[in-house]
């Protein structure tokens, strides 16, 4: 089982570079079924046609309830979200960003934000931290230094008991 963890994240990271060096659009463009690239529509926009030889991306803003938070080649907008049972908006959904919700008992103090946002940076710090030993392990196991590999061991077999 252990030796399953290196060779997926091995596989994930080759996937993943594959998919950004071998695109064969830009970084502001998107692949249409006709495999032409296309100018990206700006965020609070869908694309009504693709671009041709002649003529480039036509877009139109997002209909109302409806959103796009960053360039895409999208054909319609993404529907904005509703607030749950027990929340209540925060931020209404506009054409660049979606509906943000929050529980009714919420009061806006900045205390509460801000230990949201502590949390959340640990978390991510973490998880970081977390990634980088996978991948250090990872780059061991293929190079063969046994006493890294039995820690790689180690970890993985933690893992995979969560």
């Amino acid at each position: 089982m252990w030796r399953l963890c290196p060779v997926f994240i091995i596989s994930v990271v080759f996937l993943t570079a594959v998919c950004v060096f071998c695109s064969p659009c830009g970084q502001h463009e998107y692949l249409t079924d006709q495999h032409t690239c296309c100018p990206m529509c700006n965020p609070g926009f869908h694309v009504v046609s693709h671009c041709s030889e002649l003529n480039h991306t036509t877009c139109e803003p997002c209909p109302e309830s409806s959103f796009t938070d960053e360039l895409s080649g999208l054909l319609q907008c993404r529907p904005c979200a509703v607030c749950d049972p027990g929340l209540r908006v925060r931020r209404p959904c506009n054409s660049t960003s979606d509906t943000l919700c929050k529980p009714l008992e919420s009061t806006d103090t900045p205390k509460q934000e801000e230990k949201l946002s502590v949390g959340v940076l640990v978390a991510l710090i973490l998880l970081g931290i977390f990634c980088l030993v996978l991948v250090y392990c990872c780059l061991v196991f293929v190079c063969g230094h046994d006493s890294a590999l039995a820690y790689c061991v180690t970890l993985c077999e933690l893992i995979s008991n969560i």
